[in-house]
């Protein structure tokens, strides 16, 4: 069964810096604590995790590059598509 991210949210540590990606278009956006990955990614299609280096705004606008978990999402799902794996 395909895992969509709000499958996996509850297992993230909340302060841990994450950046998350999107498969397709190459897009991310970088979240300084986990817990404050909007739900807009919910629905998205766990396509990979791992660790990386990327660049961050911190609060007094400079940028840092700092080690973070990666959480490369899709819009369709990597392995599997039949519509019973499909349902929530």
């Amino acid at each position: 069964m395909p895992l969509k991210f709000k499958h996996i949210r509850k297992y993230l540590a909340v302060y841990d810096q994450v950046s998350v990606c999107i498969h397709e278009t190459g897009d991310y956006e970088n979240f300084f604590e986990a817990r404050s990955i909007p739900e807009k990614y919910d629905d998205m299609y766990l396509y990979g995790i791992g660790k990386y280096e990327s660049l961050f705004i911190n609060h007094d606008g400079e940028e840092v590059w700092l080690q973070c978990t990666e959480i490369r999402l899709s819009y369709t799902p990597r392995f599997g598509n039949t519509e019973e794996e499909n349902n929530d």
